[in-house]
């Protein structure tokens, strides 16, 4: 039976092995796996005869074909850190390294947590940070998806993180809301770095008050952010 993609919802910073097993029969399926684990070197001023100019055009094809299957795989905030990627093996590579990085998810238990337990009564959302929330600008644009969540106005947020509460400018008047004056403190004090993954609670919002807990997933994952990845692949699943 032939595997297609649209047997499992998106890679969205979890499950990354089991995204990796999947994703792999499914190129082997369509033979492609060979061309994303061993890639292909592109000729430079070199005079091709007619049959090496057919097998290079083969190779590009067969590139081209898993790369569009591999990106197709992934959730917006994961295809962002590789979009620089012009190969499938550089793509395939790279998602490797990232998660490479990442401590396998322990059980939660609010201890061993960077942040606090959700509360499991409020509205939150995961963000993977990229390379402009971290450095050099700090800068932290929330998707228009998360923004109408978020007030419409200009407010100092309460952020609070491990028992302390940071004051961070936002910026609800742009056309992408953001944290900016405030953020890079969080940054610093945390070591956040591009490829983190950090869940905001709203726990207050109207036009002039913005209260957040922040929590930095590096080794855990919350259960309630558990079961909400779960409705969001399930919901992928249902509109392939």
């Amino acid at each position: 039976m032939d595997c297609s993609t649209e047997k499992f919802g998106p890679l969205t910073g979890r499950g990354y092995l089991t995204w990796s097993k999947k994703m792999k029969r499914v190129l082997m399926s369509k033979g492609l796996w060979p061309i994303v684990e061993r890639g292909y070197k592109k000729p430079f001023n070199e005079w091709l005869d007619s049959r090496e100019m057919e097998k290079l055009n083969k190779l590009i094809k067969n590139d081209s074909n898993a790369l569009s299957l591999i990106r197709q795989s992934l959730a917006p905030q994961i295809l962002m850190l590789v979009v620089n990627a012009d190969t499938a093996k550089e793509t395939w590579d790279k998602l490797r390294d990232l998660f490479r990085k990442m401590p396998k998810a322990e059980t939660f238990t609010g201890e061993n947590a960077n942040g606090m337990p959700l509360s499991g009564d409020k509205p939150f959302f995961d963000i993977c940070l990229v390379k402009s929330a971290v450095q050099p600008t700090c800068l932290l644009t929330f998707p228009n998806e998360v923004g109408k969540m978020l007030p419409t106005t200009c407010v100092t947020a309460n952020v609070k993180c491990l028992g302390k509460v940071y004051k961070i400018n936002f910026n609800g008047e742009r056309r992408q809301k953001c944290l900016s004056s405030g953020w890079r403190q969080v940054v610093i004090e945390h070591g956040l770095s591009e490829g983190d993954f950090v869940v905001f609670e709203i726990v207050e919002c109207s036009s002039l008050r913005l209260d957040i807990n922040l929590q930095v997933l590096r080794n855990v994952i919350p259960p309630e952010l558990e079961d909400e990845i779960r409705r969001r692949e399930a919901h992928m699943v249902e509109l392939n």
